[in-house]
């Protein structure tokens, strides 16, 4: 294994192991170990980085006997500030050590890298998103799936979402099974009648924009723990279509919320963010300029009455053909300001301004038909 396993990324690995033997019995220890040699292999056989894939691997098991008991773990969640959401809830016992040890890691061993915790988060259930998180779901089933085929090992050699499929995640139904199952039970379920329509706007969480383009960046870790709020919020509501910006951090944003709904993410073009130009160190004075007058723009960059235009295009195309219904939109700080300013032209720049660091921010904005009735806030996240 041609990795240092004396310290990774400042973490002093002995005492990893070391407390981790205290954490955990004797036979989790063990697969977390025999994790540990299988992700490595992984790791170079795949092309993702062995350091934090050991990491994510030593520690991935750390929260699974503490999260055996319920109450204990609620009581951590609560003190703690860890969401999780219904799926999560309902199989506390098998897929809670997720998220509850990735927030233990980064407390108790300062571990800050957002790949390393999000792996962590998501091998007990949740959508594998990142290279590091399929290989650690795979390293983990690959030693601990008494029923892995044959096929599945050869998989595991060349086709890592091949393999995946093949393992399956034994003890708990898959996330694609548990929305499966949502969107067959909707299909039976009688439509409830409303007056009138309402549209949800959610801003996207945290991004970070060192890992992307401004269309492909994901959230920071602060981020992905705030989708699980926005799941929360609408856990106890019905939700009928789900639209958003296809931009990565809003579809991040409301991942878990379509999950929970059995629902699909409608992506629409037109919902994108505003695209900015060369702002030569100005930003400030760029943003004032566009509020003062929509029709300006910066060079190469896209007005505000452009933005606002694109954007209630969309917004006036779902109102139309989803009358009566409640309606997700997954948006960004810009285009929901536009959006807003659009039904009420008192909420301009000062609003714009006063958002800026809500994220994520949910506002309901309500309709008779297509007319506009009024608006509320109904979740203010700030960072």
């Amino acid at each position: 294994m041609d990795i240092c396993l004396e310290e990774i990324m400042g973490i002093n690995i002995e005492k990893m192991k070391n407390e981790l033997k205290r954490f955990t019995d004797k036979d989790h220890y063990e697969h977390t170990l025999r994790a540990c040699e299988i992700i490595v292999e992984l790791a170079e056989t795949f092309g993702a980085d062995k350091e934090k894939a050991y990491l994510a691997a030593l520690m991935h098991d750390y929260a699974r006997d503490f999260c055996m008991d319920e109450e204990r773990v609620l009581k951590y969640c609560e003190e703690h500030g860890v969401i999780l959401d219904d799926f999560c809830k309902k199989f506390i016992p098998g897929l809670s050590h997720g998220p509850v040890g990735a927030d233990m890691v980064m407390r108790r061993f300062g571990v800050t890298d957002v790949e390393v915790l999000d792996a962590i988060s998501r091998h007990s259930a949740g959508d594998r998103i990142t290279l590091l998180d399929k290989i650690l779901a795979l390293a983990d089933a690959l030693d601990t799936g008494t029923m892995i085929s044959e096929e599945a090992r050869v998989a595991a050699k060349s086709d890592l979402d091949k393999a995946l499929v093949l393992c399956g995640r034994h003890g708990s139904p898959s996330e694609g099974e548990y929305a499966a199952m949502l969107m067959e039970k909707r299909k039976t379920q009688p439509k409830k009648e409303r007056d009138g329509t309402s549209i949800y706007f959610v801003r996207h969480a945290q991004s970070d924009p060192d890992t992307g383009t401004d269309r492909t960046r994901t959230l920071t870790w602060d981020g992905h723990i705030d989708t699980r709020k926005v799941a929360s919020f609408f856990s106890a509501m019905e939700i009928d279509i789900i639209y958003s910006s296809p931009y990565q951090r809003c579809l991040n944003t409301l991942r878990n919320v379509a999950l929970l709904q059995g629902l699909e993410i409608i992506q629409d073009e037109r919902l994108r963010e505003s695209k900015y130009g060369k702002l030569n160190g100005i930003f400030h004075e760029v943003i004032h300029n566009r509020w003062n007058d929509f029709s300006w723009c910066e060079e190469d960059g896209e007005t505000l009455g452009d933005l606002q235009k694109r954007n209630i295009a969309a917004v006036s195309e779902i109102l139309e053909v989803n009358k009566n219904k409640n309606i997700v939109i997954g948006t960004h700080g810009t285009a929901l300001s536009v959006i807003l300013n659009y039904f009420n032209p008192s909420l301009g720049h000062d609003n714009y301004l006063r958002i800026a660091g809500f994220m994520p921010y949910i506002v309901k904005l309500d309709f008779n038909g297509n007319d506009y009735v009024g608006h509320e806030e109904l979740l203010i996240v700030e960072r």
